[in-house]
């Protein structure tokens, strides 16, 4: 199996700083990394971006960019993210959740077991 999957985490943020980190380590401590992820601040005042800026020096994920926007919503942030993505895959995260570590390493085992499947609901 690949050490990654092409697929863009998308994060909407939005005043997020205090569980933001909890977060995005979730994401890389994944037993497949993702090529990318996007995280979209949505307005925030808080530290939300500082967050990610300390993640960004330190992550091991390939890509991990950083999207500012005026307060727009969820959708709209979550649309943002995907605009930015460039890999064929996308998967969501909430900015309070978290992944158990084989998460994406088990959609990836999906995805190579229906290869005419161009969506999954995990």
């Amino acid at each position: 199996m690949n050490s990654s999957f092409d697929v863009t985490v998308v994060v909407p943020a939005y005043q997020a700083a205090d569980w933001l980190w909890a977060t995005l380590s979730s994401v890389e401590e994944q037993t497949l990394l993702p090529s990318a992820l996007v995280v979209v601040d949505d307005g925030s005042t808080d530290e939300t971006c500082s967050v990610v800026e300390r993640f960004q020096a330190a992550s091991l994920i390939p890509s991990v960019r950083l999207l500012r926007r005026s307060h727009g919503g969820p959708g709209a942030a979550r649309n943002a993210g995907v605009h930015a993505a460039d890999t064929p895959w996308i998967a969501f995260l909430d900015s309070d959740d978290l992944w158990h570590p084989d998460k994406l390493r088990r959609v990836y085992q999906a995805v190579l077991e229906h290869p005419k499947a161009n969506f999954f609901c995990h």
